[in-house]
């Protein structure tokens, strides 16, 4: 999923595709709640693409602000463990755009 994440920051036209897409919404969030922190790190950097693209369909408007409370509580919470320090730093910045993004 980073490599997925790292592709798409870097194609906006892949971007765009991605980000029309409710079924890469729904199953960037159902693996939030997995047990693996690795997984959920990375479902959240994918979730990133979704809520930080600023044009998107209304299907998907409905579905993240249907889901805002719930995903601020748990992206709040979240730290990823055992990351570089520079790595949490680009976390935690985009961690706030999220969450100032979903309120």
């Amino acid at each position: 999923m980073k490599l997925e994440y790292d592709i798409l920051k870097q194609h906006e036209s892949l971007r765009k595709s991605f980000c029309k897409n409710k079924q890469y919404l729904i199953q960037c969030m159902e693996l939030l709640g997995q047990d693996s922190e690795l997984i959920t790190y990375e479902s959240l950097l994918l979730m990133s693409i979704f809520l930080l693209t600023p044009v998107k369909d209304e299907e998907i408007k409905t579905i993240l602000q249907r889901n805002a409370t719930k995903l601020i509580d748990f992206i709040d919470k979240f730290t990823p463990k055992g990351r570089p320090e520079e790595e949490l730093d680009e976390f935690n910045a985009l961690k706030d755009n999220i969450i100032g993004t979903l309120r």
